[in-house]
């Protein structure tokens, strides 16, 4: 079942009504640990010396990942999300916690396979094997909502089956009040970073995710974007086998795009497959606004063909997004600005895109858009690892907000984060962290600043 923005749910039972205070106490007790041990590795940092803080740092970040880990799969659900979006930020966080949290990526564990004949008793009022010629007990994938298993339709088509959880809307409904509720105590503190519009968009989205015949019209609706780029893959829908929680695809065949010794064995240029990967989403952001906003390393395989020819396959879309027209205006403004070094065509787009959260500071604004642009363009970022976002300890120096005479409260009040930006941030990351991962020397602003030109 989707549910409302904002609907809560009620629990028949004494378990499923401690379960939403249960799984608070572990998420806090989680996010606690985290903080306090970081904050205690900075206090150490003021007395040790930079070698002995460079071991001690490394410790601190496999042992949180260690924990994180710990924490997400006893938690599912949501959280896997979180901790999937984290393993795959390669560019701007530390090696040792993105590398300890990869085994979400794909090992999530699986649901017992009781439960898989228990959503195809509520979806069709069959077993698996009543509908199908064959249906695999062990599933092939585990996700935060479901998991996929191998089976052969009657006439010897081989497919994947997606199989919602027969429970996963309550726990949703859980997680996305914890998160709802974090996101309001952050709200208190910094009103201004837009974590309402935030908390919106990922209720929204993994409410669209709970629907598989959504997931379905999305899938048609990319793969005839791509009906002329023969190298991306897209898997058929067969619809009289899918339902609202059950969604069945031709099987593909590939391999793991993260995994560069397979691909390296195989002939595969891993230079090329990061173009490509980069290519794929300008088309989708650039010329067709309706985007792939998952491409976790789970979400991405490669078809490896004879000489190392390759195709990228997509799977999974249970979260695409749209561009709105102010967001594409703005875009094209900005790849403009940059193309005519014009901070105030720069500044315009800012405002076109829906940052500017107040129009009676302009003029600090437009001060602030000129500085920024005067310390980028001289910028030549030819591997995104060396842009490291933690020698950045203090944004006031950073930014020299004195020498422009603006607060930092000033700074704070003026910006503000559109709703439709969350979701496009984070697909960038999670695109430009796979690029780096392929290729760390590749520069893809390279390959994105044609398409720039073109779509301005």
């Amino acid at each position: 079942m989707s549910l409302a923005r904002g609907q809560e749910i009620r629990y028949s039972s004494k378990p499923m009504r401690r379960a939403p205070i249960t799984r608070l106490y572990k998420a806090y007790r989680m996010t606690f640990k985290v903080t306090v041990s970081y904050l205690w590795l900075w206090v150490q940092g003021q007395f040790f010396g930079e070698e002995r803080m460079r071991i001690k740092r490394e410790s601190c970040h496999q042992r949180n990942a260690r924990r994180i880990e710990k924490s997400i799969t006893e938690l599912k659900g949501l959280f896997i999300k979180v901790g999937q979006t984290l393993s795959i930020m390669t560019n701007f966080l530390p090696t040792p916690l993105t590398q300890g949290l990869e085994g979400l990526q794909d090992d999530v564990p699986a649901h017992p396979y009781d439960e898989i004949q228990e959503r195809f008793q509520q979806e069709f009022g069959k077993n698996p094997r009543e509908i199908f010629k064959e249906f695999d007990e062990a599933p092939i994938a585990s996700a935060s909502l479901g998991q996929v298993h191998r089976a052969r339709l009657q006439d010897g088509t081989l497919v994947a089956v997606k199989v919602q959880y027969p429970d996963i809307d309550k726990i949703v409904a859980v997680d996305l009040r914890i998160m709802r509720r974090i996101f309001s105590l952050i709200h208190l503190f910094f009103p201004s970073y837009g974590l309402k519009e935030v908390y919106l968009e990922i209720a929204d989205m993994v409410q669209q995710e709970l629907d598989y015949q959504y997931e379905g019209k999305n899938l048609e609706e990319l793969a005839g974007n791509f009906i002329d780029e023969p190298d991306f893959l897209f898997p058929e829908v067969f619809w009289d086998f899918s339902t609202s929680k059950i969604l069945t695809l031709q099987f593909m065949e590939g391999v793991k795009i993260t995994d560069a010794a397979a691909l390296q064995n195989k002939g595969v240029d891993l230079r090329a497959l990061a173009e490509m990967l980069i290519r794929g989403y300008c088309k989708q952001i650039f010329v067709d606004g309706v985007y792939h906003a998952d491409p976790h390393p789970g979400n991405l395989m490669v078809a490896v063909g004879p000489e190392g020819s390759f195709k990228l396959i997509l799977i999974d879309f249970g979260a695409i997004a749209r561009i709105s027209d102010e967001m594409r205006d703005g875009i094209a403004l900005f790849a403009e600005g940059l193309i005519k070094k014009d901070t105030r065509i720069l500044a315009n787009s800012l405002r076109r895109m829906g940052f500017v959260a107040r129009e009676d500071e302009e003029e600090a604004f437009d001060r602030l858009v000129e500085y920024f642009y005067s310390k980028l363009s001289g910028l030549k970022i030819e591997n995104f690892k060396e842009l490291n976002i933690q020698q950045f300890h203090n944004i006031e120096d950073l930014i020299e907000l004195k020498k422009l005479n603006i607060s930092f409260g000033d700074l704070m009040s003026t910006f503000h984060v559109p709703r439709d930006w969350v979701l496009l941030e984070r697909t960038l990351l999670l695109a430009l962290g796979l690029t780096s991962h392929l290729d760390h020397t590749l520069n893809p602003i390279e390959i994105i600043l044609p398409y720039a030109e073109k779509f301005v």
